[in-house]
C-alpha cells in the first residue's frame, strides 16, 4: 500500500469524518473507498481512437512563401490596400482634374 498525503476543505474534512464515525470506519477506509467509487465511475478514456477526424491540407492560394521575401510586410499592404498615390490616379484619371 502506498502512503499519500492530501488537502481537503475543512467542510469536506468535516463530512468525511462523521462519515467515518457514523460507519465506524476509519477515515483512510472511507477515502479509499471514496477512490474505488470514482474509479469506477470514470473508466480509463480510450486515447487510440479518433473522436475526431481533422481535415487535410488545403490550398491557400500563396504561389510561394510569403516570408521568404524580407519586405513581405510591405508587399502584404501592398495587395490590400492601394498606395494613396494609385487610388488618387485610379479616382482622378493619371493626370488628376475631374472626378470620374
Amino acid at each position: 500500500m502506498i502512503k499519500t498525503q492530501i488537502q481537503l476543505p475543512d467542510a469536506l474534512y468535516q463530512e468525511v469524518k462523521r462519515v467515518a464515525r457514523e460507519r465506524e470506519i476509519s477515515l483512510a477506509e472511507v477515502l479509499r473507498r471514496g477512490a474505488e467509487y470514482i474509479t469506477q465511475a470514470y473508466p480509463p478514456v480510450d486515447r487510440t481512437s479518433k473522436d475526431v477526424d481533422l481535415p487535410g491540407p488545403f490550398n491557400v492560394g500563396l504561389a510561394d512563401d510569403p516570408f521568404s521575401n524580407n519586405n513581405w510586410r510591405y508587399h502584404l499592404h501592398e495587395r490590400v490596400a492601394p498606395t494613396a498615390r494609385e487610388h488618387r490616379s485610379n479616382r482622378y484619371g493619371k493626370r488628376g482634374g475631374k472626378r470620374k
